[in-house]
C-alpha cells in the first residue's frame, strides 16, 4: 500500500519541480527544459495507481463496513462507493486488455468479483443501516432466526450478522426493514 502512494507523490512532487524548473528558466531567459520523460512516466503510471487505488480503498472500505456498527453506516455513501468500484474495474479491464497487462487486468478482475461478491451483502446492509430501524426490529429478527441477540443495536456489526447466517433471512429482514420505513 504504501509503495503505491509514495511512488504517486515522488512523481507529483516531481512534477512541481519540474514546473520550478521551468518558471525559473523563463525568468533567466534560458531555454525551457522539456521533462517528457517525467510526463511519460506520469502517463504510464496513471492508469496503475488507478486500479490499486481502487482495490486498496475498496478493501479498507469493506473492512471498515464489516466491522463498524451498522447504526454509524450510511447505506447510500456504500452503494455509491460499491458502483463507483465495479464501474471503475470494469473500465480497468478493458484498458488493460492487451498481452503485456494481463497480470493488471487481472488485478481488476479479482476487484470486480469482490464487488460483486459483497453485492451479496449489501441488501442486508441497507436494511438494517436504516434509520428506520428500532432496537425491536433487531429483536424480532434474531427471535426470526432463533438465535440470542449478538449485541445491541448500536453496537452490532455486519461481520457478527453475517457469522449467524443473515443471508439466510433474506425475507425475514427485507419484511422488517420495509416495515421499519413504513412506520
Amino acid at each position: 500500500k504504501a509503495l503505491v502512494y509514495e511512488l504517486q507523490e515522488s512523481l507529483r512532487i516531481a512534477k512541481e519541480k519540474t514546473a520550478s524548473f521551468n518558471a525559473r528558466e523563463k525568468l533567466l531567459g534560458l531555454d525551457i527544459t522539456d521533462y517528457y520523460d517525467l510526463d511519460g512516466m506520469i502517463d504510464d503510471y496513471t492508469p496503475y495507481f488507478g486500479i490499486w487505488d481502487s482495490v486498496i480503498e475498496f478493501q479498507e472500505k469493506t473492512a471498515g463496513w464489516h466491522t463498524a456498527p451498522m447504526t454509524s453506516i450510511n447505506p447510500d455513501h456504500v452503494e455509491n462507493l460499491v458502483d463507483f468500484t465495479f464501474k471503475h474495474s470494469l473500465k480497468m479491464i478493458k484498458q488493460f486488455d492487451t498481452e503485456h497487462t494481463r497480470l493488471p487486468q487481472k488485478v481488476a478482475k479479482d476487484l470486480r468479483n469482490a464487488v460483486d461478491q459483497f453485492k451479496t451483502k449489501q441488501p442486508f446492509l441497507r436494511a438494517f443501516s436504516s434509520a428506520a430501524i428500532l432496537p425491536r426490529h433487531w429483536e424480532q429478527l434474531f427471535d426470526r432466526m432463533k438465535i440470542a441477540a449478538v449485541g445491541t443495536p448500536e453496537t452490532t456489526t455486519m461481520q457478527q450478522m453475517l457469522d449467524n447466517s443473515i443471508l439466510d433471512f433474506t425475507e425475514d429482514y427485507e419484511e422488517l426493514s420495509a416495515g421499519a420505513n413504513k412506520e
